[in-house]
């Protein structure tokens, strides 16, 4: 006896499979050959001793230790069960070409890539560009994520604020009982239409609770000039104003816009690191903005390299741009080629060893 199929049956399965494709967020091929192409280099750089002093971090706790949310913290306090994220402690490195360490994290249920970047003071950015196959809003419950907190500093003298756009990170250099340290936070930055500019810049001033003052352009969008402090200001509770341009560096009403192209030309932070960031700055401080996709560090003989998208479309070819870079810093001839060509194809912000051998 054979089972009659009715059509309107059949055409709700289609439908409902359509529904579970777009939701799923199935990555094009190309971006399933960059997961597979990836898979090796996702883990710590094999030349970085894993007990190597000037990776690990120096931690200021200002959190109480709480129930863990998912994965393996290294930091103190994690968020508990129904939190989105927690505030950690500082975490202070030494100055030194690559800094940080990777760790694990285990996707709890109904938490999102956003909720885990955010749990580990990460951008959007650094999620997805690493894991392009993984849906961003339904990720597999109890797969565990490498979470990218290893990365080399931009090439720029290390004082005062340092941003680097492509990157998508804030980077402030201090002194700290009498040695050179660096804080870093993750930063959402101006659109296509809006470019976050490249240039020197010193904090003119810093402003509490500040008034928004509306762009030309979106006016008629909130039919007013200026928008008061509170919940719908986009600025957050503090701003930092760069010289006497239009730009600053602030916080936000909508921290999942932090690690996308998503302002007006200014930098935003999460709430909880502009809170932290704001009292440590003062005005005069220099801030360097920079344009560095590509980075390049050599860590006892071994050579790395980290590469991050061209988000602007300013290098064009990055493959000859990193090629430029190993050699005007005298490194190419260490460099395995194949090593190199992958990781400038993969665009996923890991720093990988490329060293030959």
């Amino acid at each position: 006896m054979h089972r009659v199929v009715r059509p309107r049956a059949v055409a709700f399965f289609l439908l409902l499979s359509a529904t579970y494709f777009l939701l799923t967020g199935c990555a094009s091929l190309n971006h399933m050959l960059r997961r597979d192409s990836a898979a090796q280099d996702v883990s710590a750089p094999a030349g970085a001793p894993a007990d190597a002093p000037s990776l690990q971090g120096e931690i200021d706790s200002e959190a109480a230790d709480t129930p863990q949310m998912g994965g393996k913290p290294s930091l103190p306090g994690s968020a508990p069960p129904g939190r989105s994220h927690y505030v950690p402690g500082l975490v202070w490195y030494p100055k030194a070409q690559l800094i940080g360490r990777n760790r694990d994290h285990l996707i709890a249920e109904k938490e999102t890539l956003l909720d885990i970047a955010r749990f580990h003071n990460l951008g959007y950015n650094e999620l997805v560009d690493l894991y392009p196959h993984i849906d961003p809003w339904m990720p597999p419950k109890g797969e565990e994520l490498l979470i990218p907190s290893q990365r080399i500093l931009p090439d720029v003298p290390a004082e005062g604020i340092v941003i680097n756009t492509p990157e998508m990170r804030l980077y402030y250099f201090t002194a700290r009982n009498g040695r050179s340290k660096v804080l870093t936070f993750p930063i959402g930055v101006g659109g296509e239409d809006y470019p976050t500019p490249v240039g020197t810049y010193a904090i003119y001033e810093k402003r509490t609770h500040p008034v928004w003052y509306i762009p030309p352009s979106l006016q008629r969008k909130y039919g007013a000039k200026t928008m008061p402090p509170g919940p719908d200001n986009p600025l957050g509770d503090y701003m930092m104003k760069l010289g006497y341009s239009d730009y600053g560096i602030h916080g936000t009403n909508v921290p999942w816009s932090i690690g996308r192209m998503a302002t007006h030309g200014c930098i935003r932070l999460y709430p909880e690191d502009i809170r932290r960031l704001f009292p440590m700055v003062k005005p005069g401080t220099k801030v360097r903005l920079l344009y560095q996709p590509v980075k390049v560090a050599q860590v006892n003989g071994r050579v790395f390299i980290e590469v991050h998208r061209d988000v602007y479309g300013k290098v064009g070819d990055l493959r000859r741009y990193a090629e430029n870079l190993l050699l005007w810093k005298d490194l190419y001839r260490k460099v395995d080629r194949a090593k190199l060509h992958r990781v400038v194809q993969q665009q996923n912000g890991l720093p990988v060893d490329i060293t030959r051998g």
